[in-house]
């Protein structure tokens, strides 16, 4: 059992026993808030209780932030009815937190007249990112807002023998235009305190210490304007300057320059003058930019930007895999800063190869990427011993500020992380450069409007392909459908994920923006991963779905042809027919990873896979 997992299981315990001697709902208070204390202290977490915080309807126990705990003789939440009584006292001292930090009115002055002008929307805003715990000891309950009206999914397994149960509790409110609320509270539980409802505890919790995973705290602390980005770009763009002759340096940054070149087209002559923009922005100095007039050069500085971007993504993707595979405290990023250079280049050498994706149980979040070549700049013996510092110590950087935000904030806010990867691109590349280049983005409304007009509303039967999906926007709204009609129509979880895998799906031709729609697809995808049946494979893919391959034959039979800059590539049709092309790209990755000879990956390759004609 994880360190975080042995936590709540004491912690429950403690609460547990503190129940049993406590004579009061005061004992009970003073006795679990002193456990709690030590357990936040424990894990590394930070929080700033208030007691008995006063508010419109009377003083809450405890609030954390945005959580409040409201405590209760051991034994009250086994009573008939009284459940909902809590619950109610509770969605009261809620509202009236939400009115009072959402209204600026409110509170300059504090009142119930002025109150009543708090805009309903932004107090229902602030009621979603609110949580309410009632517990007295032996039960706890769970009390969160919803402004649509439907279940809110939970950032870690539902608690067993547990189901979401809707409370209409608006005309408690009496504050005017409140009573327009939309939606309604949600209750959880009574569940008994164990280790399950106390890890969920901690959960929320520990969001409170944590920087909400939203686009604008990304761009404060990744994008130019912070420290890390314009460190590790300029260490990718030097790595990449004095790596050129590097094979599988030059074969990566080749094919991308490729796929570059058909991506952009003639626009690339427009956004070359675009590079000293991008270039200051990053605050890029030195005699090594490039060319004679010692300005960069786009392409590599572009190729670096990618490398810094897709980097993040990775991480960030590790760990919202990590939290649906039940890790609380504990992340990928979180051992990084303390690692030493060895143990680091492990590490990002087990991620870069798939393997940390693979123990997390999804087979391709990292095929097809062109971005993990820095490891063989770091690795050749050439590197000195600065560069490699640098390098390490930027990744560090990049780690320990990734850890410092909430993955949960994707289930327990998910209306704040919808564009969350498309707006920090837009922050890591100018909008000149961008619109030379002809990069623009789909709005969601206009998304949202084109999914109404073809008829989609989720049905899980039907298949919705994206050809040119980029960062996956009408991927991620048609998931979000989806999963809303699986919960409408009462669809069990294990069958809407194996749905959206099935018949959501993404093409594009550039590598940036399939790690994007990937790690936007694990976003939207949410607590549903949990439910999956085996590994799975996400069902975005890095093609040309205009310049298809298509079949040619000669005398040794059909094959299907792929252009490369290293050179062409015979596929047997019988592979393509035999759906085995994820199976070819696994045993390539796999056989190019452990140095294999051409001779040796083709015998594998006939082994293993439907071959009977020559593979070349």
């Amino acid at each position: 059992m994880s360190s975080d997992l042995i936590a709540a299981e004491n912690l429950a315990q403690a609460i547990r026993q503190v129940a049993g001697r406590a004579r009061s709902e005061e004992d009970l208070r003073v006795g679990v808030e002193h456990a709690l204390g030590a357990t936040l202290q424990a894990l590394g977490l930070t929080a700033t209780p208030e007691y008995e915080k006063t508010t419109l309807s009377g003083s809450a126990d405890a609030v954390y932030g945005h959580a409040v705990i409201e405590y209760k003789r051991p034994g009250r939440l086994a009573e008939k009815g009284f459940p909902i009584r809590l619950a109610k006292q509770i969605a009261r001292y809620l509202t009236d937190l939400a009115v009072r930090r959402g209204s600026p009115q409110a509170r300059r002055a504090g009142g119930r007249a002025k109150q009543a002008e708090a805009p309903a929307l932004s107090v229902a805003e602030g009621l979603e990112r609110m949580i309410g715990i009632g517990l007295d000891g032996e039960q706890i309950l769970f009390l969160r807002y919803s402004a649509s009206g439907h279940v809110r999914e939970s950032p870690l397994p539902p608690l067993p023998g547990t189901q979401a149960t809707f409370l209409d509790f608006r005309s408690l409110t009496d504050f005017g235009s409140l009573a327009k609320l939309p939606g309604g509270f949600q209750m959880v539980g009574p569940v008994p305190v164990g280790r399950e409802s106390i890890e969920l505890l901690l959960l929320y919790l520990r969001s409170l210490s944590r920087k909400p995973l939203t686009p604008e705290a990304l761009a404060a602390d990744f994008g130019p304007q912070g420290d890390v980005a314009p460190r590790l770009v300029n260490v990718f763009y030097t790595a990449l300057q004095a790596h050129r002759d590097h094979p599988r340096v030059a074969t990566f940054f080749a094919e991308w320059e490729r796929i570059f070149g058909i991506i952009y087209g003639e626009e690339l002559s427009r956004a070359e003058r675009d590079a000293p923009e991008l270039a200051a922005l990053y605050r890029m100095v030195g005699d090594h930019m490039g060319n004679h007039e010692g300005l960069p050069l786009l392409k590599p500085l572009f190729f670096a930007v990618h490398t810094y971007y897709a980097l993040l993504m990775k991480f960030l993707a590790v760990e919202l895999a990590s939290l649906q595979g039940g890790a609380l405290v504990g992340s990928f990023v979180a051992a990084l800063p303390a690692a030493t250079d060895k143990q680091l280049r492990r590490e990002l050498t087990n991620l870069e190869n798939g393997g940390t994706f693979a123990l997390l149980g999804i087979n391709n979040f990292l095929e097809g990427d062109f971005f993990g070549w820095y490891l063989d700049a770091w690795q050749t013996s050439e590197v000195s011993e600065t560069s490699e510092v640098s390098l390490a110590d930027g990744i560090r950087a990049l780690a320990r500020t990734l850890a410092d935000f909430e993955p949960a904030t994707s289930t327990l806010e998910p209306e704040h992380t919808r564009d969350l990867l498309k707006k920090l691109y837009q922050y890591l590349v100018p909008r000149k450069l961008r619109h030379d280049l002809g990069e623009y983005y789909t709005p969601d409304w206009l998304a949202e409007r084109l999914l109404n007009q073809v008829g989609y509303k989720g049905e899980p039967d039907k298949r919705l392909i994206d050809p040119g999906c980029g960062s996956g926007t009408f991927l991620i709204l048609a998931l979000r459908r989806l999963r809303q009609y699986g919960a409408d129509h009462l669809i069990p979880p294990a069958d809407v994920l194996d749905a959206a895998l099935r018949n959501i799906v993404g093409f594009d031709l550039n590598p940036l923006s399939v790690i994007a729609a990937r790690t936007n697809y694990l976003l939207a995808l949410g607590d549903l991963l949990r439910y999956r049946r085996g590994p799975v494979d996400l069902p975005v893919y890095m093609c040309d779905s205009i310049l298809t391959p298509t079949e040619r034959a000669d005398i040794f039979g059909k094959s299907y042809r792929l252009h490369t800059v290293v050179g062409d590539f015979e596929i047997p049709s019988e592979t393509v027919a035999a759906n085995e092309m994820g199976d070819l790209s696994s045993l390539l990755e796999s056989c190019v990873r452990d140095e294999y000879e051409p001779e040796e990956f083709l015998a594998r390759a006939r082994r293993e896979l439907t071959v009977s004609q020559p593979m070349t």
